[in-house]
């Protein structure tokens, strides 16, 4: 029977040495109270220490919340995470595994996800081919994210002649999950929430093995009073649930459309401004075809939506998030991960078994670094740690890729002048060079599967060849020689057919996208 405790309780029945899963995606689900009063309780006693936190998407949407309770010396041993802190570089963890004070490790999310379920399901692990000839691929880097990180978690096996990666069983002594309510039988449900992100999966994988499971709820409620279907997680998963004890204005609200207990309408009230994203944007939107189901990432591409709105192509798309919406328009409440007006929402273990399925018609994606062949790192750059996410189950059987970022980075300005780009100032980091520090999206194997590569930026445009990039098109205004070829450090082929990108890209009116 489950017991209601405050979170200063809750953290008594964590370990020293315990292997703790936190679910959540930064603010989304995040159990942020008990959190809280774990890093309390170790500054203050000094325990419980020496954890290995799990964690299949990055946690906390303000600087010192989330993965990062836990940035202090001593405190954690060992990180597994399938993404981390992308968008704030000078995070506290994100500087202990650059410092190699703290092991890391980085799962794809989905593989995470999945290694989760099969472990609560009394399976020996995980076989997948996601992965294969990846950072995640152990003759690569087996998803080590330092050089204290030692011990293979990963390995290669052959079965019916096929190479596979395979994953031993995790091991949960904590699951640290959230909901909105608890009934009096111990039922956790997620009626204010709006994703589930494997909750049930991870509860169930600790106590296959004798773990507990910790749940932070808003407020108890009288069984059934709430529709069965957005009860998650059973009673008899829950050891100890915790009320929200801190300031309720700190909990994410969301609105009832992202919820799914309205439709609301979608009025553009700002046309996005015309400039070096949104021209990124616009020629990613010249790829769709009527009635794509289509993947959203991270970064520029989580703006596509704002663009098919305003040429009125949304009711011709069905766009995608891993998070679990399906349907409607991601991120226009704010969020990412969320979407207003969806058709469903799926648990984040079926959207990724949607996908390696190859049930996505194209994916829209950022990159970090791409290199003369097409090779890409999204995961580990310069003073950046942000994980494969779900990046490559997305790719993993999606017959269109649409790699999306601006040319250089870090202080790049452009301008669009009588519809021509304008380089004022290049960025201070190359985004295409000869070298790049490991592999996200093997452009070699994505060869060998048929699979359509593009690589758009402000000013160019490149596809995948048969040995590396291929400059396609270039920006009106843009000279090849000064403004791309220059700025590489390696020879890229030009096709014979180069043409200058479409010309109502650069023009403040709507472009008219007629899609078919």
């Amino acid at each position: 029977m489950f017991q209601i405790i405050s979170g200063k309780e809750a953290i008594k029945k964590i370990n020293k040495g315990d292997h703790v899963c936190i679910i959540g995606n930064l603010n989304l689900l995040e159990p942020e109270t008990i959190l809280y009063e774990l890093e309390q309780s170790f500054l203050e006693s000094g325990g419980p220490s020496d954890l290995t936190v799990m964690f299949p998407v990055f946690l906390g949407s303000m600087e010192g919340r989330g993965v990062d309770y836990f940035a202090h010396e001593g405190f954690v041993k060992r990180l597994i995470g399938g993404s981390f802190a992308s968008m704030l570089p000078n995070r506290k963890m994100n500087e202990l595994i650059f410092e190699n004070k703290v092991e890391a490790y980085n799962l794809p999310m989905g593989s995470f996800y999945s290694l989760l379920k099969n472990t609560g399901a009394g399976q020996p692990g995980l076989f997948t081919g996601v992965g294969l000839h990846t950072q995640a691929d152990p003759r690569y880097n087996g998803g080590r994210l330092n050089e204290v990180t030692k011990e293979e978690i990963v390995e290669v096996k052959e079965l019916d002649g096929q190479e596979w990666l395979y994953y031993k069983r995790l091991k949960v002594d904590v699951a640290i999950i959230r909901g909105t309510s608890v009934d009096e039988k111990g039922n956790i449900s997620l009626e204010d929430e709006p994703t589930s992100q494997g909750i049930f999966a991870t509860a169930l994988a600790a106590k296959n093995k004798g773990g507990i499971v910790i749940a932070q709820v808003r407020r108890k409620i009288i069984s059934g009073s709430v529709h069965p279907r957005l009860v998650m997680v059973p009673g008899r998963l829950v050891d100890y649930v915790v009320i929200d004890e801190r300031d309720e204005a700190q909990v994410s609200k969301h609105p009832k459309s992202v919820l799914g207990d309205v439709r609301q309408p979608i009025e553009l009230k700002q046309t996005v401004p015309l400039d070096q994203r949104k021209v990124i944007l616009r020629r990613i939107a010249l790829e769709l075809k009527k009635g794509d189901l289509v993947n959203l990432g991270f970064g520029i591409p989580a703006n596509l939506p704002a663009v098919a709105v305003e040429e009125d192509i949304l009711n011709d798309l069905v766009f995608s998030i891993e998070h679990g919406p399906i349907g409607g328009v991601p991120g226009w409440s704010g969020v990412f991960g969320v979407a207003m007006n969806p058709d469903m929402v799926l648990d984040s273990n079926s959207v990724f078994d949607l996908y390696t399925a190859g049930m996505l018609n194209i994916t829209c994606l950022g990159m970090g670094e791409v290199d003369q062949y097409g090779n890409v790192n999204n995961h580990k750059f310069k003073n950046i740690i942000a994980g494969t996410g779900g990046f490559n189950e997305i790719v993993y059987s999606t017959p269109k890729i649409v790699l999306a970022g601006t040319f250089t980075a870090g202080g790049l300005k452009t301008s669009i002048v009588d519809g021509k780009l304008i380089i004022e100032k290049e960025g201070k980091h190359k985004k295409l060079n000869s070298t790049i520090e490991g592999i996200t999206l093997n452009a070699s194997v994505a060869r060998q599967k048929h699979q359509q590569l593009m690589y758009i930026t402000e000013r160019a445009v490149f596809i995948l060849g048969e040995k590396g990039l291929v400059l396609k098109e270039f920006a009106p205004g843009i000279d090849i020689k000064r403004d791309i070829l220059d700025e590489l450090d390696f020879e890229v082929e030009v096709a014979g057919d180069v043409k200058e990108m479409d010309s109502r890209i650069f023009r403040p009116e709507r472009m008219g996208i007629q899609l078919v």
